[in-house]
Formats: structure tokens, C-alpha cells, sequence
């Protein structure tokens, strides 16, 4: 019993350091409306830096689009 409950203890352990990868939304304002799109399933750091990388794509001239996840 003693070797189970050590097993299930690395394990969750284990489990905690594994990002949560899902589907997240980049919205980026854009005139008139607001441009959105799926990221795939990336942990949240990684669809943060993927969502950053669209803000020179949706820059309006003199602004600056900030796209972010929603």
C-alpha cells in the first residue's frame, strides 16, 4: 500500500509542473471591429507570446493594436 500512495504522490507531483494546454482566443482591435482567431492549444505563456507577435499585423496608422488574449 505504502508503494501506491508513493506512486500516486510522484505522479500528481509530476502533473502539477504540465502546462494546461487548450484552445485560446487573440482578439486584436482592429476599426471597425475587434479581429479574433484561435491560437490552438498552447499553454497560456505560449499563446501570450504567439498572440503578441500578431500586434505589428493589426497596427492602425498612429496607433498601436495591443492584441491580447481574451
Amino acid at each position: 500500500m505504502k508503494k501506491v500512495l508513493t506512486l500516486v504522490t510522484v505522479v500528481a507531483f509530476a502533473a502539477s509542473f504540465t502546462a494546461c494546454k487548450k484552445d485560446r482566443t487573440c482578439v486584436c482591435p482592429d476599426d471597425p471591429s475587434d479581429q479574433e482567431f484561435q491560437t490552438g492549444k498552447m499553454s497560456a505563456s505560449d499563446a501570450e507570446t504567439y498572440c503578441d507577435s500578431w500586434d505589428n499585423w493589426y497596427d492602425n496608422a498612429g496607433q498601436d493594436s495591443d492584441c491580447s488574449l481574451k
